[in-house]
């Protein structure tokens, strides 16, 4: 029994190490994309290893999981096409003691994603949002990204077509500047430029509609424009969001929401907070504990599954981690009402993959 629990160990091990660090790198790639980009424009290396080394930090709460599902999946998968599965059984060995070891490395894995979520991620998120903000505060242009809406500049809700250097075309923008007035700026093209802590953006060929209060029905049309934006270089301290928080800090926060929300939040919109405290506190337990039920679940499926192909195995995979995860953004989404209870929603999967991991080991055992 020594042996063979050596030997279905070492196997869902290294099936466990080779999966993490192709779907670490897989989940990092974004990260490698935009360190490549920062490096184009001669940002300073301080910054980008800086930013690069702590954006690897929050995927490992998602690649530990995902890892351990596709290792049990494809290890348990292959002994069951050899064979191996059904000696075992012929010899006495029931499936339950079989996956005793694997069940335990999945425990470990439970405290080492506990400790990550609870102490290295929020960390590591807060330093990354700091170095963030300082690469933006060298490359005044990385402010503007295209292919997306913008905002928080001084009243500028932006849209970007594209953007190449400090050149922009294709451009959006919803100006919310003067109390209870709002008008749209559309421009074929535009040029950004800095002054100071000030960002102006120099638009050509567009329209105003409308132009001004006077005239609410009518447009105005332009050859160039200069938009400028105060203070939009000037730093500015970060401020925590839940996401930096440690589990204690979480814990204390929901015990006293006033005692860690933001000074400028209403005392009824404290409900709301400690939801999103609780909904973020549930989110790192059960992605923690999702290590011990991938690992349960797996390896009955792949059993089940009984192929040698490893195709089977990674689309197993990929149903059950696109529903886990479906429900996590389903909790996260549904913060704001604290009377569905979306701390408790995000554990459906967790428990439901235990209860037919239960069933499913039964029946075959």
């Amino acid at each position: 029994m020594r042996i063979i629990n050596h030997y279905v160990t070492r196997s869902f091990v290294v099936a466990f190490l080779w999966s993490l660090t192709v779907i670490t790198f897989v989940m990092s790639l974004g990260a490698i994309f935009k360190v490549t980009s920062l490096l184009a424009r001669g940002t300073s290396m301080g910054p980008i290893l800086q930013t690069f080394t702590y954006a690897l930090v929050p995927t490992l709460m998602y690649s530990l999981p995902i890892s351990a599902l596709v290792s049990s999946l494809l290890v348990f998968g292959r002994l069951s096409a050899d064979g191996e599965i059904t000696a075992m059984k012929a010899c006495g060995i029931s499936l339950p003691q079989v996956m005793r070891l694997p069940i335990g490395v999945s425990l470990f894995l439970v405290l080492v994603c506990i400790f990550i979520t609870s102490e290295i991620a929020p960390r590591g998120h807060y330093v990354l949002r700091s170095a963030v903000a300082q690469i933006r505060a060298q490359s005044p242009t990385d402010l503007i990204e295209e292919g997306q809406f913008i905002d928080g500049f001084d009243g500028l809700s932006m849209f970007i077509g594209k953007k190449t250097g400090n050149r922009l075309t294709d451009i959006c923008i919803t100006d919310r500047r003067e109390p209870d007035f709002e008008r749209v700026i559309n421009a074929a093209s535009g040029v950004v430029e800095t002054n100071g802590t000030d960002l102006l953006i120099t638009l050509q060929d567009g329209r105003i509609d409308p132009f001004d209060r006077e005239h609410p029905n009518d447009a105005a049309y332009f050859s160039r424009l200069p938009i400028r934006i105060k203070d939009a270089l000037k730093s500015r301290a970060y401020t925590r969001q839940r996401k930096d928080m440690t589990i204690s800090e979480l814990v204390a926060g929901i015990r006293d929401p006033a005692s860690t929300a933001p000074k400028s939040m209403l005392v009824d919109a404290h409900n709301s907070y400690r939801m999103s405290l609780m909904v973020e506190l549930n989110k790192r337990l059960a992605l923690s504990l999702s290590c011990l039920s991938f690992v349960a679940l797996g390896i009955p499926l792949g059993i089940r599954s009984h192929r040698k192909e490893s195709t089977i195995g990674i689309g197993i995979s990929l149903l059950v981690v696109i529903v886990f995860y479906l429900f996590i953004v389903l909790a996260e989404s549904m913060h704001t009402r604290p009377s569905l209870r979306p701390d408790l929603i995000m554990w459906i999967p967790t428990v439901a993959a235990l209860v037919l991991s239960t069933w499913l080991v039964r029946k075959q055992n």
